[in-house]
This record gives structure tokens, sequence and C-alpha cells, in this order.
């Protein structure tokens, strides 16, 4: 199996329990009123799924979008991340740059959703644990994006 598919399904499973964690915190946020749109963007194949090393079955065609979106918009701001600088969230608009091109991806002129500006609306109504969560979990997804981007450069 290649480390590329399951950097994917690490990346996908990341993704969608952060997402589902902050739905269930503010259900009438942007994401928790599109929560299964925005989870189709992770969606995986069902059907043809293959063993890891430890025999669990993973999708064999994991759907790359986030990571990819990650590695475009998001990863250039890894060092305000592993700081842990609010201003990530605060002071930046990125929603742009995300919804342009999922919008693009999906064939869909609208706006799909914020991911990261979402979090600027409630950030300051979040607990300094939930915080640490989100700036733990970006930077793991930070670490797999890279190991992903590194895996796939061409030369």
């Amino acid at each position: 199996m290649s480390s590329s598919i399951l950097l994917i399904t690490q990346f996908n499973e990341s993704v969608e329990s952060l997402i589902v964690q902050f739905a269930e915190l503010y259900p009438k946020s942007t994401l928790g009123k599109n929560l299964n749109l925005i989870l189709n963007l992770t969606a995986e194949d069902s059907i043809n799924k293959i063993p890891d090393e430890d025999g669990d079955l993973i999708p064999s065609r994991p759907n790359k979008i986030m990571i990819e979106q990650f590695i475009l918009n998001v990863l250039e701001y890894k060092d305000k991340i592993d700081n842990k600088d609010e201003s990530f969230f605060l002071e930046a608009d990125h929603s742009h740059k995300i919804n342009e091109k999922i919008s693009e991806h999906k064939g869909n002129k609208d706006k799909v959703f914020d991911l990261i500006d979402e979090f600027k609306n409630v950030w300051y109504k979040l607990s300094d644990d939930n915080k640490e969560i989100v700036f733990m979990t970006l930077s793991y997804l930070c670490d797999l994006a890279l190991n992903y981007f590194a895996e796939n450069q061409t030369t």
C-alpha cells in the first residue's frame, strides 16, 4: 500500500473529526449547517478497500481534495499554527482562497463554506483547551500535508 493513501486517509479522518466536533459545538455555524456537504469532500471509495499494515481496511482511493487544498492554502501558515499564533484565525481572511478552489473543484460557482474563517467567528468563545485542540490538530494536519507533498513532488 502506498504511504500517500495512508497519509490522505489519516488527513481526512483528522479533518472529519475536527469538523464534526466543531459542528457539534456550533450547530448554527456554516460548518454545522453544511456538515454533510463538507464531509462529502473527504468521502472515500467505500467499495474498494485494502488492508493497511495493521490489517485494517482503508479506502484504496481516498479523496485527496482536502489535503491538496490544505497544501495550497493553509500550509504557508505552518509557523503561525505551530506557534499557536491566534492572529492566524483572528486577523487574516483565508476564505476566498479556499472557497474559490473548492467551488472550482466541485463545479459550483457559489461559495461552499469558510473553513478557517469559521473559526474566526467563534474563536473568542472557545475554551483554552479547545483552542489547544484546534492548534494541535492543525499542526498534525500540516505535518501530514508536508509528508504527502514531499512524497508526491515531481522532480
